[in-house]
């Protein structure tokens, strides 16, 4: 033990640590800068769940083949007025200009039938009806055996018998449509109701449990990480009672987390709601480990006993060092026994997280803690000798002004 405590209280070991930081560091900033929200339900299902089967031929036939939009209307206007109308015309129109869409024969959309309707009224009436568009004449257009099936798509008031909603459905196909990589197309389509709210258009699809989350994991992952940072921080700042202390266990905390969020990445682990969930508990796990070996070498600060970084973490290693290796250990032997259950994540995430929780409590943030602390003697040293420097000279030139006045 003594001999590893001078060894990582030189400066050599010093030099050593802080530039595998540095590359652990890069490495785990660069997978952290490409993580993307994806989002895969069999991830969400055990290995073995007959789930899975279901999702992958639901991904895999019929996605491709026939997925719809439906889009509601709760605020439909006055249809008679023009204006209104295009509006109307114009929101499918932009719904089926999308590439992915199958075109419009295979759009719901009641209008088009009704336009039809008003034709061959008015042939047979041989001229146009002032009543068109409004909702006595929408009554009369359901009536027609061939128009019937409408009745479904389009909302009355009971009391009123005034129309006031309805809905359409437009048809998407294509092989990126199961690729849920590529699901920000769905999201898009949201996109264009922010220029339609004011008709009260809503848009809902089968897939919306999954696309909604999609755009929200990365910053929704990135907040909880900073909240539950500060958090410790400020737990860390209560119990050790000093900023710097607190600070070096804060940054080991820090560390430790952008090397999950890093790695998981580089490992090809998706971001998703279960890796969000592990990444943010990494906080809760890897406090542990620095917090302990920074709070014990704060301690023997006060030991007037204690004077030099090596001593200082010779003691701190004989209290907490060997339980630190039994927690690690221990928790590492007891989540393998994931391993037997065919589950997503766990296993990886945990021991990952006390791994690096590990070196950083026994390697890292000692080193770091000898640095500094040798830093700070060489400077008090250096300002020590400043001080008796001047003071020799002070008396030095007191005692030349007493020899010249005599």
């Amino acid at each position: 033990l003594r001999s590893y405590c001078r060894w990582l209280s030189s400066g050599f070991t010093t030099t050593i640590v802080f530039i595998l930081l540095l590359a652990y560091w890069k490495a785990s900033i660069s997978g952290a800068l490409v993580a993307k929200g994806r989002l895969f339900p069999e991830k969400l299902f055990l290995h073995d769940s007959p789930m899975n089967e279901v999702s992958e031929i639901h991904r895999k036939i019929i996605m491709p083949s026939y997925t719809f939009v439906t889009i509601f209307v709760t605020r439909p206007g006055d249809l008679s007025n023009s204006t209104m109308l295009n509006r109307m015309k114009n929101m499918v129109a932009e719904f089926e200009a999308m590439p992915e869409c199958k075109g419009p024969r295979f759009t719901h959309f009641w209008l088009r039938d009704y336009e039809v309707y008003l034709e061959t009224k008015d042939e047979e009436a041989g001229v146009g009806a002032d009543d068109d568009y409004t909702s006595s004449d929408l009554k009369k257009f359901l009536e027609w055996p061939e128009y019937e099936s409408w009745g479904g798509f389009m909302k009355f008031d009971n009391q009123t018998n005034r129309f006031k909603a309805f809905y359409v459905t437009i048809v998407y196909g294509g092989a990126n449509q199961s690729d849920w990589t590529q699901r920000h197309i769905s999201l898009r389509r949201r996109h264009l109701f922010y220029r339609t709210s004011d008709i009260g258009a809503s848009v809902y699809e089968d897939e919306a449990l999954f696309t909604d989350q999609i755009e929200t994991l990365l910053p929704t992952t990135l907040q909880a990480l900073f909240v539950s940072l500060a958090c410790m921080a400020v737990v860390c700042y209560i119990f050790m009672a000093n900023i710097f202390t607190a600070l070096i266990a804060v940054t080991s905390i820090t560390s430790v987390c952008i090397g999950v969020f890093g790695f998981l990445t580089l490992w090809d682990v998706d971001l998703d709601p279960v890796s969000m969930t592990t990444i943010i508990m990494s906080v809760g796990l890897s406090v542990d480990f620095p917090a302990h070996i920074t709070y014990h070498y704060h301690r023997t600060g006060l030991n007037p006993n204690l004077t030099s970084a090596q001593e200082r973490l010779e003691h701190s290693f004989t209290a907490i060092g060997f339980p630190l290796l039994q927690c690690s250990l221990s928790t590492i032997i007891f989540v393998l026994v994931l391993l037997l259950v065919p589950c997503y994540m766990s296993e990886v995430s945990i021991v990952l997280v006390i791994s690096l929780g590990t070196v950083h409590a026994l390697v890292a943030v000692p080193a770091l803690l000898c640095a500094l602390s040798n830093t700070y003697q060489y400077f008090s040293l250096l300002r020590d000798n400043k001080v008796f420097i001047h003071s020799i000279l002070f008396h030095s030139k007191v005692q030349y002004f007493c020899f010249f006045l005599l």
